[in-house]
């Protein structure tokens, strides 16, 4: 591992992979912040208002809306939701390794 870092990937090679992995992480991050993120939101949007339809028993039989399936599928998106900012948390904390673990690399190898 030593003679790969420091002979055959060298200073200039770790920066290369260092941006690289932080790049991605980036990119991961920002997708789960901007698309998925908006999209488990409108869901939320979406079935809370169908829940406040259902409140309305005569619109709720015509349209075959039941609230116990309804409160499901809020309990679903909510859980979605919170997977999706776990996600994030967990991408935002592997940047910060990956970044301290190069650092770290960069530091031995100019010793």
């Amino acid at each position: 591992m030593h003679h790969w870092l420091s002979v055959e990937l060298g200073v200039a090679g770790l920066k290369r992979l260092a941006k690289s992995i932080d790049a991605s992480l980036a990119a991961v991050h920002a997708l789960l912040a901007d698309t998925i993120s908006e999209a488990t939101i409108h869901l939320l949007v979406s079935v809370n208002e169908l829940n406040g339809l259902t409140a309305w028993e005569e619109r709720a039989d015509l349209l075959g809306l039941r609230p116990e399936d309804v409160t499901a599928c809020m309990h679903g998106g909510e859980e979605a939701h919170a997977c999706m900012l776990k996600a994030s948390l967990a991408c935002t904390e592997a940047s910060l390794a990956y970044r301290q673990l190069f650092l770290w690399l960069h530091r031995c190898q100019k010793r």
